[in-house]
């Protein structure tokens, strides 16, 4: 299992922080995005990561 925080530190999205963004990539290759934020797509396609790959975005 693999986790990446894409984006920490900020409530709101600010020029140097994203919101709260966890990815986490199974052994399977399957990826989970947890607290996703309304930002989750821009701080994805920083990371070079296919928001259509992530097979389970989850928010609360």
């Amino acid at each position: 299992m693999k986790i990446k925080f894409i984006g920490v530190g900020s409530a709101f999205t600010t020029p140097d922080y994203y919101q709260p963004n966890i990815l986490i990539t199974a052994r399977t290759g399957k990826k989970l995005l947890l607290d996703c934020g309304s930002d989750a797509r821009f701080a994805l396609a920083e990371c070079n990561i296919n928001g259509y790959n992530v097979h389970f975005p989850f928010t609360c």
